[in-house]
């Protein structure tokens, strides 16, 4: 459906999965421990409990973030605190809590909750220990509201306020849908489109409380009745709907619209990834026979080998296009091959990728690594933003190409293009189903953050003896503004990070017509010719 999470309108739906899975196994434990009938042995479990599913967030986190954020083990101790207030409220401990005591206590949570807000971002990692303040604070309000009236509590008892708790659980399931929907047909969540949204949530959360939630509390009917009206009904014709989205591809009536189709085909034409193509190598995984493939080998038609490796990754692999006008205009023949979301380092890749993507970037840097040796020259690039998580990621990248500078190779760093924020690369495919949709007007200056990549880059390569700097943002971003679309609309950019082929090709001519072959490659012609390499034979049919 979306090509980005904050626009599935049902992803909201995994917290309360977790929910049940807790509810499942909670009462269970109660029992289990209940039958013992030790009540200080529920709260030892309790915390013990509560340690470990933090500290699983905490140490999960880094290996699989997915597990982590999603996953019931990890987000247990958040529910179980919960679990501590009840068992606290139940045994009446408000009996030793003094009327100051339980003011701090409900003021210390309430500064856990505040600083919550204001301290924690979406690039922080949650799960885990950061989890604690706003689910720990939100414990100690309860707690002291149950335990001495405040000011606080008195606050949080007002009737608006009671109303907005009566109708959270409804208001919880139509606010990310509402918000979702906006983000896929418009991009953006501006203030007028939240405010709408916001006051669109309550009177929806409302509607279904007042005639869903209350009606279904007070259901009174056999068993056989109710699991009918309340799940065989529902359940059925949500079945039904969602096999009918599956037959039509999800695109509902208008995939019987063969206008609608052709339209939405010939637009699709226009941007293809450039992975797609069939003399670019870029794979997930690497192997032997893909560094034998004659269609990864272009430029000049000569029959001399290719002597000049492009190694890099998806950022590399949109660049291919650029690089064979070179070589044509050159006389000379590269090869291609690129690793997705896998940096070109000669570095354990482990510090700047995904730990999904780990394995395949380290066994197909063992194959790629001796295919290195074979080639007079190479050319490096990559999405190098995306792996600066890591503060040491150029550190590493620079390393690589000065040793292959130090071997005797040419090393050709391509400086990144622009990222383009806010910019929906299925714009266009939505515009005919949202006509009022203006995808056309889309532009960035270069981002700071690209400027100083590219600049450190620059500096690099010409204080470093074999490795020369070249990028062609000058001509992609004309008086430095860049958009995603030409003046006769066609388009640049793929998506916010990768500029189409075509674009890529137009770059080499514009290149070529403005300044020549670029004196970096330049000297992969002058460095072939004078170093003295034993001949690569061509693979065998």
């Amino acid at each position: 459906f979306a090509s980005d999470s904050k626009e599935l309108p049902l992803l909201h739906l995994w917290s309360l999965g977790v929910e049940e899975q807790f509810y499942f196994i909670w009462p269970l434990l109660l029992l289990m421990i209940g039958a013992i009938r030790r009540p200080r042995l529920l709260v030892i479990c309790i915390v013990a409990i509560i340690f470990g599913s933090f500290a699983l967030g905490e140490l999960a986190y880094d290996q699989s973030p997915m597990f982590a954020y999603y996953m019931l083990p990890s987000r247990a101790g958040e529910l179980l605190f919960g679990a501590l207030v009840a068992v606290a409220t139940i045994k009446n401990a408000g009996r030793f809590i003094s009327k100051p005591l339980a003011l701090a206590i409900a003021w210390s949570g309430a500064a856990l909750l505040v600083w919550s807000l204001f301290g924690l971002s979406e690039t922080d990692q949650f799960p885990g220990l950061n989890a604690v303040p706003p689910t720990l604070g939100t414990a100690l309000i309860i707690l002291a509201g149950h335990c001495r009236p405040s000011v606080l509590s008195l606050a949080l008892s007002v009737r608006p306020v009671v109303w907005v708790g009566l109708v959270s659980y409804s208001a919880y399931l139509w606010h990310w849908p509402l918000l979702a929907f906006i983000r896929y047909g418009f991009g953006e969540v501006t203030s007028v489109a939240g405010s709408i949204a916001f006051f669109a949530t309550f009177i929806l959360a409302w509607i279904t409380y007042r005639y869903v939630e209350q009606p279904v509390r007070r259901l009174n009917g056999s068993f056989g009745r109710i699991f009918a009206t309340q799940y065989l009904v529902p359940a059925g014709a949500l079945g039904i709907m969602c096999m009918l989205a599956m037959y039509v591809d999800g695109f509902g009536i208008r995939n019987l619209n063969g206008e609608y189709r052709g339209r939405l085909e010939s637009i699709k034409r226009l941007t293809p990834p450039t992975f797609t193509f069939d003399f670019v190598c870029q794979k997930q995984r690497i192997g032997p026979k893909d560094l034998l493939d004659d269609r990864c080998v272009v430029g000049a038609s000569s029959r001399e080998p290719a002597r000049l490796l492009m190694w890099g990754d998806s950022n590399s692999s949109h660049y291919v296009g650029m690089v064979r006008q070179f070589a044509d205009r050159g006389g000379f023949k590269f090869r291609n091959v690129a690793v997705g979301a896998c940096p070109p380092i000669d570095d354990d890749p482990e510090p700047f990728v995904r730990p999904a993507r780990l394995a395949d970037c380290r066994n197909s840097l063992r194959v790629i690594r001796p295919e290195i040796e074979k080639y007079h020259a190479v050319t490096m690039a990559a999405s190098y933003q995306s792996y600066r998580n890591n503060p040491e990621f150029l550190d590493a990248f620079m390393r690589t190409a000065s040793r292959l500078a130090k071997s005797g190779k040419l090393v050709i760093v391509l400086g990144k293009n622009p990222v383009l924020d806010h910019f929906d690369h299925l714009c266009r495919q939505k515009s005919i189903s949202f006509p009022m949709l203006n995808c056309v007007n889309v532009r960035n200056r270069i981002g700071p953050d690209i400027a100083k990549i590219n600049l450190s880059l620059r500096n690099f390569a010409s204080g470093t003896d074999g490795v020369e700097y070249f990028d062609a943002n000058a001509l992609l971003c004309p008086e430095g503004l860049c958009s995603a679309y030409a003046s006769d609309g066609k388009p640049i950019y793929h998506d916010s990070d990768h500029i189409t082929m075509g674009t890529s090709r137009d770059l080499g001519r514009k290149v070529l017509e403005s300044q020549g072959l670029p004196a970096p490659f330049k000297r992969v012609l002058d460095h072939m010719s004078q170093a003295v390499w034993p001949a690569v034979s061509p693979p065998k049919p």
